[in-house]
């Protein structure tokens, strides 16, 4: 009972408290733990917002929420049309797209190499795609920064990324070619022997560094390099209208039996484990810059809270003297950290979902490997809200208890 009268004097201090303070000092100290608030969880879901764009980008650019593989002892897959028809059927479809990938030499300057100079050649990768069927699956026609996207029909045409041709910082020497623009000729010699001269009609870039560093010709010229006749092919990327539901999607397909002649791999499969330990070590440092915003935030609360009682000595004294207790005084002062810490949060969540998450959401931040958005989970938010309103109402008590356990005559006489 006498504690929970300590609480109750101490609410009616804290609230006289903040009802005659300053109004300026509120809106400094709110402001002040409001911009702490927003460190703790904007910085931190910034910086795992730039590897979930990343995942973003491996999935719109590249991957799709699936991709159906022949399996290591197969070099199509089997049973194409079987699946794209089984895949059409199931809910959530969107779109699919038939590639077939295979390792090629790229020479520049060919010609010239004929007549007795060196010619640039790199060994990549060349896809051979739909056209149509890739625009629908993913963001390849609107990586293009240079030139044209493909047609379907065309022959003799090829676009390459901007690493492979050379248009990047990353591109190094070696294994990009040089001086390669729109409209040059390259001869391509493909692993079956097959050479043929391609005209560069588009330069790509892509948040997606692997796509850089590749060439594109069409789906049909691909198939009569390979000599395909029956409309094989080497991958199947599927579009789904969530990607993150692409675990259950692919379980249609293990519930069917297609794990038996392909490999199946959801976007979070093909991402790999390195990127995963990525993400983790991204949380890792958003988390050690969160902890800083903490001790931040304590030590700010403290000073402020000190301050304030310093400043309050004599008549922190008289109260005593007139027979209030210590812990009503300390409780008064911890209610006021936790008053100007709840009215922070508050707003930061006004700010953080009000105006930076839809915004970056539509206006992600440009940066060189994926888009920058803010990704907060509720769980992230929410146990750094309880973590940050626990370290005021320590920092609070603290000075508050070495205040209020003065000798009550030196607070008085302000000794």
């Amino acid at each position: 009972m006498k504690a929970y009268n300590s609480l109750r004097v101490g609410c009616f201090l804290a609230y006289r408290a903040v009802k005659r303070s300053s109004r300026y000092v509120t809106v400094l100290i709110v402001i002040i733990l409001t911009l702490t608030f927003l460190n703790l969880v904007a910085v931190g879901g910034l910086l795992i917002g730039m590897m979930k764009g990343s995942e973003v980008g491996f999935v719109k650019y590249l991957f799709g929420s699936m991709t159906v593989r022949p399996l290591t002892d197969k070099e199509y897959i089997q049973r194409a049309d079987e699946i794209i028809g089984f895949a059409k059927s199931l809910p959530g479809f969107v779109a699919y797209a038939p590639r077939i990938t295979t390792g090629a030499r790229l020479e520049a300057n060919y010609k010239e190499r004929k007549k007795g100079s060196q010619g640039a050649s790199v060994s990549a990768q060349v896809i051979g795609i739909d056209p149509i069927k890739e625009g629908q699956t993913t963001l390849f026609p609107t990586t293009i920064i240079e030139g044209r996207y493909l047609n379907p029909d065309d022959r003799g045409k090829i676009v390459l990324g901007s690493i492979l041709a050379g248009k990047r910082m990353l591109a190094v020497l070696g294994q990009s070619l040089v001086d390669v623009y729109v409209g040059d000729k390259i001869l391509v010699t493909f692993g079956n022997g097959v050479s043929r001269e391609f005209e560069v009609v588009g330069i790509m870039k892509s948040k997606y560094e692997i796509l850089d560093m590749e060439g594109f010709v069409s789906l049909k010229e691909m198939q009569e390099i390979m000599g395909i006749t029956d409309g094989r092919i080497g991958e199947i990327a599927i579009k789904t209208d969530d990607y993150l539901k692409a675990d259950q999607f692919k379980r249609h397909f293990l519930d069917a039996g297609y794990d038996k002649y392909n490999l199946l791999q959801t976007w979070n499969d093909g991402i790999g484990a390195m990127m995963q330990d990525v993400l983790s070590s991204i949380g890792l440092i958003a988390d050690i810059i969160g902890s800083i915003g903490l001790i931040v935030s304590g030590i700010t609360i403290f000073i402020l809270i000190f301050i304030n009682a310093v400043s309050k000595r004599r008549f922190i004294g008289v109260l005593k003297a007139s027979g209030l207790t210590s812990a009503s005084i300390v409780w008064s002062f911890v209610l006021q950290a936790v008053f100007y810490t709840a009215l922070a949060v508050c707003l930061g969540l006004m700010i953080l979902y009000g105006f930076m998450v839809p915004y970056l959401d539509k206006h992600p931040i440009d940066f060189a490997f994926a888009d920058g958005i803010i990704y907060v989970t509720d769980s992230y938010v929410y146990w750094r809200v309880i973590v940050l309103i626990i370290v005021s109402m320590v920092s609070g008590l603290v000075p508050a208890y070495m205040i209020a356990k003065e000798n009550t005559l030196n607070a008085i006489l302000q000794r």
